[in-house]
């Protein structure tokens, strides 16, 4: 008989599954892209179900040394649920319940070692305080995901997160700043 890990795992992995299925379904447009987002609305109690079952069995993992397959299982789809449904999350979620998801998913990322899905969350996560006028945490992450983006050679998210350091200091005021990181930006998409 399974454990109830294991059916908690389990039934995570269905809905990031299915939150990757309607992410696809959104991005094709038309007829599909409403769809999903309804399909997304029905399922999203239980989405935020698996996101606090997934916490509350991972808080245990944080002083664990070592970990078992199970656990890296867990923490594996801990880090994907946001990138999943990157789009329907972006547009259903508010900035405060995405920050809450991504750091979770930035937790269990970094304990895994991904510095690709790393970089990722770091920079959503400056996304979110953006757009809730959080200037001086959004620059935080975007300087931390644009250094994990140069480590890893990901020059794509690298012209992204100085892109958007460009903007907010833009929107700060601070012009010679902003006119820099865009020009920085345009330097490295023209490599």
């Amino acid at each position: 008989m399974p454990s109830l890990r294991n059916a908690s795992l389990r039934h995570a992995a269905y809905y990031v599954r299915l939150l990757y299925q309607q992410n696809q379904d959104y991005l094709r447009g038309g007829n599909d892209q409403v769809s999903s987002l309804r399909q997304f609305e029905i399922e999203l109690p239980n989405i935020r179900t698996v996101q606090e079952k997934l916490h509350s069995l991972l808080v245990p993992l944080e002083e664990k040394r070592d970990l078992s397959q199970a656990d890296q299982a867990l923490l594996d789809i801990s880090n994907t649920i946001p990138d999943a449904g990157a789009y329907l999350i972006s547009l259903k979620l508010s900035a405060r319940e995405r920050i809450k998801w991504l750091e979770r998913a930035l937790k269990a990322s970094r304990r895994l070692h991904n510095d690709v899905t790393t970089q990722a969350h770091l920079g959503n996560l400056g996304l979110a305080y953006y757009e809730l006028g959080e200037f001086s945490q959004a620059i935080d992450y975007f300087q931390q995901a644009f250094q994990l983006a140069e480590k890893i050679g990901d020059q794509y998210h690298q012209g992204a997160w100085l892109g958007n350091l460009g903007n907010i200091y833009s929107l700060l005021g601070e012009h010679e700043q902003a006119i820099d990181y865009h020009q920085r930006h345009l330097e490295l998409m023209r490599r």
